[in-house]
C-alpha cells in the first residue's frame, strides 16, 4: 500500500535510528523496482534494508531530499526517476563508507 511522504519520513528515520549508525553510514534511494535496483549490490550490510512505496514519483523524490540534504545521508535517483515511487535505505558496509565520505568525495556534489 503507498505512503504518504510523512509515513515514509517517519517509518525510514526510525528504522535508521533503531539499526545504528551516523546518517552518512547510510544510502537512500528510489527507483521502481527494488529487487532489480539492488541486484548484485555489495555495498549493503545484510539484513539492513527497508523500503516503502510512496503514492507517486513526486512523493518519493521529496523523501529522498529530505534524508540526502537535511539528514546527511547518501542518496541516489535511479535511471527511471519519472516514475520511480519506491524509496529504500540500506546501512553501507563500512569500506563503502569510507570511500563515500566526505574526504573522499571528489564528485562536488551530496548525491552519488
Amino acid at each position: 500500500m503507498p505512503s504518504t511522504k510523512q509515513q515514509i519520513l517517519n517509518e525510514i528515520n526510525t528504522y535508521i535510528q533503531s539499526n545504528g549508525g551516523e546518517y552518512s553510514a547510510w544510502h537512500v534511494g528510489v527507483c521502481t523496482n527494488i529487487r532489480d535496483n539492488l541486484s548484485g549490490q555489495t555495498k549493503t550490510k545484510e539484513g539492513l534494508l527497508i523500503s516503502r512505496q510512496a503514492y507517486s514519483s513526486y512523493v518519493a523524490a521529496e523523501a529522498l531530499d529530505y534524508f540526502v540534504n537535511t539528514l546527511g545521508t547518501d542518496g541516489s535517483i535511479g535511471a527511471d526517476n519519472d516514475t520511480a515511487d519506491i524509496i529504500y535505505a540500506y546501512r553501507k558496509l563500512a569500506d563503502a563508507i569510507e570511500q563515500t565520505s566526505p574526504a573522499n568525495d571528489t564528485s562536488g556534489g551530496i548525491i552519488k
